[in-house]
């Protein structure tokens, strides 16, 4: 679907006072009455926006995904029960404890996420 100036506009004005407010996209978007993945979506979209709206010529860039996986290493001594993993996007923060006795799902909710 293709968006009018208005529109855009509008959306930039969301996405603006967002970014100002230096909260969590969940929590924000809540706050506002709109989902996160939609706030995210703009968020992504902004750059491309802007540039239509200031009459730029816009160079579609590769999305760059990752190729390799990190292993990480616990030592076998480690008294850690639990990993803590961060992950930060365009527009939200992940961030959780995992039990390190369940690494497949960790495995495979990290694949997911890589999508």
């Amino acid at each position: 679907m293709r968006m009018d100036r208005q529109q855009i506009l509008r959306c930039l004005e969301v996405v603006a006072e967002y970014r100002a407010s230096g909260q969590r996209c969940g929590v924000w978007a809540e706050a506002h009455g709109m989902s996160a993945h939609g706030l995210s979506s703009w968020c992504r979209n902004a750059t491309r926006w802007q540039a239509i709206i200031d009459g730029v010529d816009v160079v579609a860039s590769p999305t760059v995904k990752p190729t390799g996986f990190v292993a990480a290493r616990i030592p076998a001594h480690s008294a850690a029960n639990s990993v803590h993993i961060e992950l930060f996007g365009a527009a939200c923060r992940l961030e959780m404890q995992w039990p390190v006795s369940r690494t497949v799902e960790l495995a495979s909710l990290m694949r997911e996420l890589a999508r």
